[in-house]
């Protein structure tokens, strides 16, 4: 699992490769997210179904690589 700290101390082509490992990453929950939605009712009113939970711990995950992604990319285009 890719960490802040991972980029931090990345060299440019380590950072390269971890901003694409992240983007196929992304990529791969947004195809989950496109099959979960298309075959998943989620209900309004119970949001304690194991659905849900799946759902919501996919959003996490999201939104954890989604974070990495900005920060590698400001890495990559600053040089930091």
């Amino acid at each position: 699992m890719i960490t802040v700290t991972d980029i931090y101390r990345a060299d440019p082509t380590k950072l390269q490769s971890i901003l694409d490992k992240l983007i196929v990453d992304k990529m791969k929950i947004d195809k989950f997210f496109s099959i979960f939605l298309d075959n998943t009712e989620l209900e309004d009113t119970n949001t304690d179904t194991d659905d849900w939970t799946i759902y919501k711990e996919m959003l996490k995950e999201y939104e954890r690589i989604d974070h990495l992604l900005t920060t590698s990319r400001y890495h990559i285009k600053y040089n930091v």
